[in-house]
């Protein structure tokens, strides 16, 4: 199985769309690999979570992120050299806060945030480190500026397009709020145009991740397998894990391909990253 890394120019539309930088393909998938991913995520959401304190989450968080830290920011140094890969890894300890991770940029350079309410709703520290490993690989990836790019592009393509139906229009103030309303909506379609191929990267890349720190990245990803929980009283409108990282057997597949792959590296002595080459 290889994964394929390619780097290309932004100069079409079409290539605006999909974004610019580094690009991951996914191995095909076979059906019995896709039906053994849909049996564990029946398999996930028929057992149930018991749950921890506040207190043992920032503890498993603490735990973990001290061993994770270091080596996605290996990963990153040799995926992308050129980006700032000093991570900081923090938790959002508000109890109101949805069960979420997100990665960011502030002013201190790339951001992982996980909340309480997740770290509450893990099984072990496989999840975590998993969770980790995942969001550092959207920033490895580099899926926030490629998502910026996105809405952008998108914006512009249905704004000409709209501009131009209403070229014509003798009400001119119609005919800009109609623009204004096809490039909002562009925008909206352009940043969530490649959201699953992202989840799957970043599922990959913290595969290699969570492996590599000596975590078991396929027991950890069974957390994106289970059904939306954890979130508390008067948050239910909030964007949680489960709304921003959907649940798919497509990702179980890949995640599973992805430690078998870097399992074998590690066996043979080779350094534990997605087989890569330049088009």
């Amino acid at each position: 199985m290889n994964f394929i890394r390619s780097v290309a120019a932004c100069s079409t539309v079409a290539v605006l769309l999909s974004g610019c930088g580094t690009s991951y393909q996914m191995p095909a998938m076979a059906e019995v690999e896709i039906q053994r991913a849909n049996s564990v995520i029946a398999r996930e959401n028929a057992t149930p979570t018991p749950g921890v304190s506040i207190l043992q989450g920032v503890d498993r968080f603490e735990r973990v992120a001290k061993r994770v830290e270091p080596h996605a920011e290996a990963m990153c140094q040799q995926e992308t050299p050129d980006r700032d890969c000093d991570l900081t890894i923090r938790v959002d300890l508000d109890p109101r806060s949805p069960a979420n991770a997100f990665q960011t940029v502030n002013s201190d350079g790339p951001l992982i945030i996980i909340t309480a309410p997740l770290l509450q709703g893990t099984r072990n520290d496989d999840e975590v480190a998993f969770v980790m490993g995942h969001e550092a690989g959207h920033h490895i990836a580099s899926h926030l500026d490629k998502r910026q790019s996105q809405q952008i592009a998108g914006a512009l393509i249905l704004g000409i397009a709209a501009a131009y139906a209403g070229a014509g229009d003798p009400n001119q103030y119609r005919a800009s709020q109609n623009v204004e309303l096809a490039m909002n909506a562009g925008a909206g379609l352009g940043g969530v145009a490649y959201s699953q191929t992202y989840e799957l990267e970043a599922d990959m890349l913290g595969a290699y991740i969570a492996e590599s720190a000596g975590y078991d990245a396929e027991m950890g990803s069974l957390l994106f397998a289970r059904r939306e929980g954890g979130n508390v009283a008067g948050a239910a409108s909030a964007m949680s894990l489960w709304s921003t990282h959907p649940r798919s057997p497509e990702r179980i597949a890949t995640v599973r391909y992805a430690v078998a792959d870097a399992r074998a590296k590690k066996a043979a002595g080779e350094p534990l990253r997605p087989e890569a080459r330049t088009n």
